[in-house]
């Protein structure tokens, strides 16, 4: 699932503990889970739909990195810096690194 605008979420007690945050902290609404359902501003609803664009940002230390897996989405008009580079890629899998990667030019997205 990429977190973009316009994205409707199915709210289950899945995918809850990723949106409740969102839905308060960034999209200035009230979110609130009752025995029999999900209320967004006290109305029952079954589906959340995204207002703006969020990132999922990983951490370079996949294993001791504090990032989205520790406090959540993040709203597109909170980064302020950009990637323009690789600076170095491994495969994890093959324990080496990726040398064709380094050095090439990130894509921009939008």
């Amino acid at each position: 699932m990429v977190p973009r605008r316009g994205l409707e979420v199915a709210l289950t007690d899945d995918t809850w503990p990723v949106v409740r945050p969102v839905i308060e902290r960034f999209e200035g609404r009230t979110a609130e889970r009752t025995a029999g359902a999900f209320l967004i501003d006290g109305q029952p609803a079954e589906s959340y739909t995204l207002g703006q664009d969020y990132f999922f940002v990983l951490g370079d230390s996949r294993d001791d990195s504090a990032d989205s897996r520790t406090w959540g989405l993040v709203p597109c008009d909170h980064v302020i810096g950009k990637a323009v580079v690789v600076f170095f890629s491994c495969d994890a899998a093959a324990s080496s690194s990726r040398c064709e990667r380094t050095g090439k030019t990130v894509s921009p997205c939008r």
